[in-house]
């Protein structure tokens, strides 16, 4: 079942009674727009507020996430639920807004609190509902998502992109920098043995250009670990077999990849490097943590979908226990799948008699969006 909620408007459409009121089966047949069922199997919170914000209604997702029963908070003010003050006072002010007219609908990121477990962030809106525009507010609508792993997971990105600039200033500096200053050294050094009127050899010319020439190539590794030079030309397949290779050298066991003929080109340079970064952490993880004699890269396109898999045959793991601890395996699949979201993609992880495979499906609509 797929259900969604039009927050947009002040709902004044809509029936007069609210959720949380007892119509007769036929009323509610024929006027509930969102009978509680389907309220209670969507994903996000949904809790209806009398105009006071004393809570009438929580589905089943709301109550999960607080941690308790619908009959033990109705009637309760919804800013209980509030773990930070600063936010209490907002929503106060949000729903003196809807009361008075002055706002259709506010926006609120939200700390709900938990009995055991930290609060949880969530984002969304709140919506007043009247039996007419010019009438008083019957009920309050409160619609949100738990945004909490997806905040967690852009910090996690943040510091990982933030590490990353750092290893390579540090490369540049430590490497780059160093041989450049070497070889300007140098230059002075045959300069000033010119001006005193001594010979300049070929010898001392070759060695000049090989520094500048070791330099290049310095600055072309240290390009190619920001992006590699492939992702700029459009040319996926060549950039994922480049990252096989270096995992067969490196790698506990051996490292193939395998593209199909025909593929749909991905000219935008940030979902290739997203696939590319997918990739790359499944076979890192591969390795950290599975320890296999083979590990397999993939690329194929259905008639609807780019997909990407990358298999291993090392020892199972389940992502479900690494995903409540805070290590490296478990942030590798959260990653994964935050890079999967960002270009629209879908990912996965299956276990099948003793291969562990992460599946990543880009819609090809998404490639031409791109």
């Amino acid at each position: 079942m797929l259900t969604f909620i039009d927050m947009t408007t002040t709902q004044s459409e809509r029936p007069a009674w609210s959720l949380s009121a007892s119509p007769s089966p036929s009323q509610r047949a024929e006027t509930d727009p969102l009978p509680r069922r389907i309220l209670d199997s969507m994903g996000g919170v949904v809790v209806e507020m009398d105009a006071d914000g004393c809570i009438q209604f929580m589905n089943r997702a709301c109550t999960k996430l607080v941690g308790t029963s619908l009959n033990a908070m109705i009637g309760q003010d919804v800013r209980m639920l509030f773990a930070n003050p600063e936010e209490v006072h907002v929503l106060t002010r949000g729903l003196e807004a809807l009361r008075s007219g002055r706002a259709g609908q506010i926006h609120l990121e939200m700390h709900w609190v938990r009995d055991d477990a930290p609060p949880r962030l969530l984002e969304g809106t709140c919506t007043a509902r009247r039996p007419t525009p010019d009438a008083d507010v019957e009920s309050l609508v409160l619609v949100g998502i738990d945004v909490t792993e997806r905040r967690d997971m852009e910090r996690d990105m943040t510091a990982l992109n933030t590490s990353e600039r750092r290893s390579v200033s540090q490369s540049l500096h430590e490497s780059l920098g160093m041989q450049l200053a070497a070889t300007a050294m140098h230059v002075q050094n045959l300069k000033a043995a010119v001006e005193r009127g001594e010979s300049c050899t070929a010898d001392d010319l070759d060695a000049i250009s090989n520094a500048i020439r070791e330099g290049v190539d310095s600055a072309r590794e240290l390009s190619h670990e920001l992006l590699p030079v492939s992702l700029q030309q459009d040319r996926l397949s060549e950039a994922l077999s480049d990252l096989a290779h270096e995992a067969d050298r490196h790698g506990p066991g051996r490292c193939t990849f395998v593209g199909a003929s025909d593929l749909p080109t991905v000219r935008d340079a940030a979902v290739a490097m997203h696939l590319h970064r997918i990739a790359e952490e499944a076979v890192a993880n591969a390795h950290e943590h599975a320890t296999p004699t083979h590990t397999g890269i993939r690329l194929h396109a259905t008639s609807r979908a780019l997909v990407l898999t990358i298999h291993n045959d090392g020892s199972t793991w389940h992502p479900e226990q690494h995903d409540r601890t805070p290590s490296n395996c478990g942030k590798g699949l959260s990653r994964m799948r935050y890079r999967a979201h960002l270009i629209g993609a879908t990912f996965h992880i299956d276990h099948s008699q003793g291969t562990t495979t992460a599946t990543c499906r880009l819609p090809l609509r998404r490639i031409s969006a791109a």
